[in-house]
């Protein structure tokens, strides 16, 4: 958010040209972000965390925002199998992307003993090219204190922007077409 916070100061810039920020952050009341009942400590929104002032300026500006956070994200899973299907693709990128995430793969398995990893910021391009399978709400948006830091926090009771936030997606269909256009038969 700090590269966006940092264009959107820009003198002369025409706000009226960006019709949408979709951010990989947010919550609602309640949300802690565990990959499994194994996990320590709970992941961080460092999205949002790393530069609390710069989602507070683009906030204030009152461009649309869609929040895709770790609620939206929590199921979807690539797993060894699916890692397996792309390296057996004849595609020197997709084999190199299979590669290169079996360390992350196995990181995940072994700390947390998750099925896979969470492809977080897919859902955030899923938003864009299939919007049909997420469900959302239509909730203010802001910037909450409690004990353990600020939040970036979705719930209607708040006084705040308006935001789209990613709650759920139809996760069978975000896989196919997720996998789909990893090995290029989109």
């Amino acid at each position: 958010m700090t590269t966006i916070a940092t264009a959107l100061a820009q003198p002369g810039l025409a706000l009226g040209n960006v019709r949408e920020i979709i951010f990989v952050g947010g919550r609602r009341k309640g949300v802690e972000f565990y990959v499994t009942k194994t996990q320590q400590q709970p992941f961080r929104d460092m999205n949002f965390e790393l530069d609390v002032d710069a989602v507070k300026n683009v906030l204030a500006l009152n461009i649309p925002m869609t929040l895709a956070g770790w609620e939206v994200s929590s199921n979807m899973w690539i797993t060894p199998s699916d890692l397996d299907q792309l390296t057996a693709n004849d595609d020197a990128c997709v084999q190199w992307l299979a590669a290169t995430s079996r360390s992350w793969q196995a990181n995940w398995q072994s700390r947390f003993n998750a099925p896979g990893f969470i492809p977080f910021d897919t859902l955030a391009v899923g938003w864009l090219l299939r919007p049909e399978l997420f469900a959302v709400h239509h909730w203010p948006c802001g910037v909450v204190h409690n004990e353990a830091g600020p939040l970036l926090l979705v719930d209607p009771t708040l006084k705040g922007a308006m935001t789209t936030y990613l709650h759920t997606v139809d996760h069978q269909a975000f896989r196919v077409d997720l996998m789909a256009r990893l090995l290029g038969d989109v």
